[in-house]
């Protein structure tokens, strides 16, 4: 079973009803989305590199992304519930 996380600027929501609680945003068509196998995650890490960016919710494939990309940056984004 996969979970579903909206990230929206620099924080990501444990679901649509928690990121519509946030008031700014109704639905999640503009939020960028991740899946986890993780039931309640605490930090989405947000890897850019290149001209990309993944979400991620593990620390590992953090540290497998940020060698196989050495200028790559990373941020760490809050999961509101």
């Amino acid at each position: 079973m996969t979970h579903t996380l909206y990230v929206w600027h620099e924080k990501a929501y444990d679901g649509e009803i928690a990121l519509a609680r946030k008031g700014r945003l109704l639905n999640s068509a503009g939020a960028r989305k991740t899946n986890t196998l993780e039931i309640k995650p605490k930090l989405v890490y947000r890897v850019r590199h290149d001209d990309a960016e993944e979400l991620v919710t593990d620390p590992v494939e953090v540290y497998h992304l940020t060698h196989k990309y050495p200028k790559s940056t990373v941020d760490i984004l809050p999961v509101i519930v």
